[in-house]
């Protein structure tokens, strides 16, 4: 097919198809997600909604046990080598990581009075992909 950038190819009006379609799927998710986010903050002022929490994956990738302690309140978890540990947070509380020697992780959990971390330990990382 000619036109004003030359010959375009049936396979080349595809792919355009696609992309554009795809860039109109996104756009009406985005105004989707902004809908329900004034409406969640309409209905937040209404009742008290729970928290928003995050995951955070730490995977040990290394050749000895990570021993990941969870501040203030002295929490201590031991992820095995090939293991992983997904924590979930308070988003909107402070936190902060720190790596020691030895091997082992501190996690400062900010949130800690109205909402702890929680924590779950696996030996082969079911976890990735799937919460």
């Amino acid at each position: 097919m000619g036109g004003l950038f030359g010959e375009v190819s049936s396979a080349g009006l595809a792919i355009a198809a696609s992309v554009v379609l795809a860039l109109l799927v996104a756009a009406v998710l985005a105004i989707r997600r902004q809908d329900r986010a004034s409406t969640a903050d309409h209905e937040s002022h209404l009742s008290a909604a729970p928290p928003t929490r995050m995951q955070i994956p730490i995977r040990n990738s290394s050749s000895a046990p990570l021993t990941l302690f969870i501040e203030p309140i002295c929490d201590q978890y031991e992820i095995p080598v090939g293991g992983e540990a997904i924590v979930t947070l308070r988003m909107d509380a402070d936190h902060m990581l720190d790596w020691h020697e030895e091997n082992w992780l501190s996690l400062w959990d900010g949130g800690v009075i109205s909402c702890p971390a929680q924590v779950k330990v696996a030996k082969d990382r079911p976890w990735v992909g799937r919460e």
